[in-house]
């Protein structure tokens, strides 16, 4: 957002100065308030260009997924456990939907 608003303060008062006392016809303008707007736009564009500083808090993120594997018999349809992988997809092997052979 910082990125944006400079941009835009800045072509406002690139228009400023190209046009005298205006801003397309909106806003009045005069010297100081050329210079204030540039100033501000500069200011903002290089405020979103500065990298983050300061620790994190919380530490490191949590796993919020759990595999939980059931047996068999005990699921609701009696259907075989789908293999996971370490990654968190789930992998299928000798189905139709398998598109690497």
């Amino acid at each position: 957002m910082a990125f944006i608003v400079g941009v835009v303060m800045l072509v406002g008062a690139l228009i400023s100065l190209s046009d005298g006392n205006d801003i397309l016809g909106i806003f009045a303008t005069n010297n100081w308030t050329t210079l204030v707007m540039g100033v501000g736009g500069v200011a903002a564009i290089l405020v979103s260009m500065m990298p983050r500083v300061g620790k994190r808090r919380g530490g490191a993120p949590a796993t919020t997924r759990t595999e939980r594997v059931e047996p068999v018999g005990e699921r609701r349809f009696g259907r075989e456990t789908e293999p996971v992988a370490t990654n968190g997809r789930t992998t299928v092997s000798g189905s139709t939907l398998e598109d690497r052979r």
